[in-house]
C-alpha cells in the first residue's frame, strides 16, 4: 500500500486590522461548512456578525491579538489568533478550511503558539473548544492539551459557548 505523502509550503502571515477581511471571507466558508450542524445555522450566522466579523477581528487585532493567516499555494485555507494573557497564553482561534484538513496545519499552529508563549514566558497555553468538536478535541489531545473543565459563556442573542477548557503546559 502506497503512503500519501502532501508536498506543500505552508505560509504564515501575520495580519494588520486593515487586513481583517480576509480572515472574515476565510471564517465565512469554515463557519458555515463545520460549525451549521454542530451549532445550527442561527448561531453561526451570529457568530459571523460578531466575534468573527471583519470589525470585530480589526478591532481584536488594534487591542493586541496576534491574527496570522495560513497559506498553502497562495489560498488562505487557515487562521489563528492568539494573546499573552496574565499567566498563560490564549489560543482564540485556530480554524481550517475542510479542503486543508488533516495535512498539518493545526499542529503548526499550535507549535507558532507555543513558540510564542515560550518567547513571553508564559508557562501555558489555554484555549476553549466546543463540547461537541470531537475533532479539535482529539487533535488537542494527541498535542498534549489536557481538559482543565467546562465553561458555558453567554454570548449574547441567547446564544451561549459551551466548551471545554483545555490546557497545554510548557
Amino acid at each position: 500500500m502506497a503512503a500519501c505523502i502532501y508536498a506543500f509550503v505552508m505560509h504564515f502571515i501575520p495580519l494588520s486590522s486593515q487586513e481583517s477581511q480576509r480572515v472574515f471571507a476565510l471564517a465565512q466558508r469554515i463557519w458555515t461548512e463545520h460549525y451549521t450542524e454542530l451549532i445550527g445555522p442561527e448561531q453561526v450566522a451570529y457568530m459571523l456578525d460578531t466575534v468573527h466579523s471583519a470589525a470585530a477581528i480589526a478591532e481584536q487585532i488594534d487591542q493586541g491579538m496576534h491574527y496570522e493567516l495560513v497559506q498553502i499555494d497562495d489560498r488562505d485555507c487557515a487562521y489563528v489568533a492568539f494573546i499573552a494573557e496574565n499567566d498563560h497564553c490564549f489560543l482564540s482561534k485556530l480554524y481550517v478550511d475542510a479542503d486543508y484538513r488533516g495535512r498539518g496545519i493545526g499542529s503548526a499552529a499550535i507549535e507558532r503558539v507555543r513558540q510564542f508563549a515560550i518567547e513571553k514566558q508564559l508557562p501555558c497555553i489555554r484555549l476553549g473548544v466546543n463540547k461537541g468538536n470531537d475533532a479539535s478535541i482529539a487533535m488537542y489531545q494527541a498535542r498534549g492539551f489536557q481538559m482543565k473543565e467546562d465553561i458555558s459563556i453567554d454570548i449574547g442573542g441567547g446564544f451561549v459557548m459551551d466548551d471545554h477548557l483545555m490546557q497545554l503546559d510548557l
